[in-house]
């Protein structure tokens, strides 16, 4: 029976606190400063400071250069199969975009702020054709054997799939800029995606009394999602997670003893199977039937009866989530049309202390610092000192070339100097672009000409973002009627058209979660 899962508010506790831990650490490692000053002080972060990268993949541009290989290994594969021949294939549509860029925003007298951003765009379009042969005619017969004794026909079928996939993420951190002390942390999601799959001819075998009935219709299933989420998570004091300048031996705690979750829901979800094969029929009953399980469930919550749901009428009520009662100082949780509600969350204190300063050239190996850099590991008290691993074959942290440190929280100043980033988005991605290149060589793959990673200016990564932000726009401007007409294509049979099912029967499930 489907039903509507029910979340715990310990659940969502440590999703926050997982959330904030990956966050700070995140933020920890990607932090653009200068190195000149001592390194166990704060960094000297300064607005404007900014470093990016992008990848750009054209599918497309390749394929046309293999398009003669691709067809004689699709007629290959097709020529094992019975009762049905290869007739063409053609990638009508293909590409990635990726860009990442790190800065600091915003700079004031006591606070800085660091944001992350990244756009995410594939499209993909696919054309099969093949011809099925020995096919039983449409029609009503008075059994299967008369089905199996009439003459046999040859039959085109098509099935055409597209996807749009884009992504746009922000997440904003603000510091104290002379301690470091973690003050707010902010995220903006927005994905949209398009999928369309039509299948012709689609054939279906079923007894009705004594008929037996053959039919080769077809069908579509179109789902198209732009759901935004945003988040806000304040910590009251400011999360202190180093106490800077930081020596060894020094004690302190983290001071914040709640913190401050707000955010909410935007954006619609929606899934159509359309077309004249009984499979339609059933699928669509298969939804209602989800629908009707949830609303009998959740009487009292609106806006997800049926397709569209659109999020920001979505109400969820606190009694249709597990409150754990058991769970001290943990709020209720619900969605109000969309909204999350406004909660402070008593947090413990945890103790830390400095337990030791190692260093390291890995950094001057590579030519991102002029020396060793020191690294001051922090471990929450009482927890078991720390020591050595055996890491022969591995990159060392000690000059020994056979042990590494373990020692907890790592804080290096010079880890997160811009000047070192631009140099590793300049080099890493030069050499990785490199690699790649080198390794579809050896598959006889050559994607020289249509495949660039490197390091770029945050005009060009912003301008890049931008443009999957304007693709995200005009996805969700395009009418639903186009069902079936973002792209043409063609496969056919049994065989290669099972796929349409499993993905059909994916999307359903994904939409509604059955009680174990």
């Amino acid at each position: 029976m489907y039903g509507f899962p029910r979340l715990s508010s310990k659940s969502f506790a440590a999703a926050v606190a997982l959330v904030l831990m990956v966050s700070i650490a995140a933020f920890a490692f990607f932090m653009p400063f200068e190195a000149q000053a001592e390194d166990n002080t704060a960094p000297d972060w300064s607005e404007g400071q900014e470093t990016a990268m992008g990848v750009e993949l054209d599918f497309l541009e390749l394929y046309d250069s293999y398009s003669d290989e691709v067809d004689e290994n699709m007629t290959y594969v097709f020529g094992d199969i019975e009762d049905l021949t290869y007739e063409d294939f053609a990638m009508n549509e293909g590409s990635i975009k990726s860009y990442l860029l790190l800065e600091v925003s915003e700079e004031t007298e006591e606070t800085v702020t660091v944001t992350q951003k990244m756009g995410f765009e594939i499209k993909t379009a696919f054309t099969l054709s093949a011809e099925m042969h020995n096919m039983t005619p449409a029609g009503e017969y008075a059994d299967n054997e008369t089905a199996e004794a009439e003459d046999k026909v040859d039959l085109d079928n098509s099935v055409s799939m597209s996807t749009t996939l884009a992504v746009v993420q922000s997440l904003s951190a603000t510091f104290d800029k002379d301690t470091m002390d973690l003050i707010s942390i902010s995220t903006y999601v927005r994905s949209t995606s398009i999928f369309d799959l039509s299948v012709d001819k689609w054939p279906d075998m079923n007894d009705e009394g004594e008929e037996h009935i053959v039919t080769y219709g077809g069908f579509n299933v179109y789902s198209k999602t732009d759901v935004k989420v945003s988040s806000e998570v304040e910590f009251e004091p400011a999360f202190k997670m180093f106490d800077l300048p930081i020596d060894v031996g020094d004690e302190w705690n983290t001071t914040t003893e709640e913190i401050t979750v707000s955010g909410g829901l935007d954006g619609t979800i929606d899934l159509q199977v359309t077309g004249t094969s009984p499979a339609v029929d059933e699928a669509n009953q298969e939804i209602d039937y989800m629908f009707e399980n949830i609303t009998a469930e959740m009487p009292n919550a609106t806006g997800i009866d049926g397709f569209p749901i659109k999020l920001d009428e979505v109400t969820i009520p606190a009694e249709y989530f597990d409150a754990n009662d058991d769970v001290d100082d943990v709020p209720e949780f619900s969605i109000e049309e969309g909204q999350f509600p406004t909660e402070s969350i008593e947090i413990p204190v945890v103790d830390l202390v400095c337990t030791e300063n190692t260093t390291s050239d890995i950094m001057e190996k590579h030519n991102l610092t002029d020396g060793d850099v020191n690294i001051y590991w922090i471990l929450p008290e009482g927890m078991p000192a720390p020591g050595h691993v055996n890491v022969s074959n591995h990159v060392p942290l000690h000059d020994d070339n056979t042990m590494m440190y373990v020692g907890g929280i790592p804080y290096v100043r010079a880890l997160g100097d811009i000047t070192m980033w631009e140099t590793v988005m300049e080099e890493g991605t030069e050499e990785m672009e490199s690699t790649m290149i080198n390794m579809a060589d050896q598959m006889g793959v050559n994607i020289s000409e249509s495949f660039s990673f490197s390091s770029m200016d945050v005009a060009s990564a912003n301008e890049g973002i931008e443009s999957i932000s304007d693709t995200q726009d005009e996805m969700v401007a395009e009418e639903d009627d186009t069902i079936g007409g973002i792209v043409d294509f063609f496969l056919e049979p049994p065989y290669l058209g099972s796929i349409a099912a499993v993905v059909l029967i994916i999307l359903i499930g994904l939409m509604a979660a059955r009680r174990g």
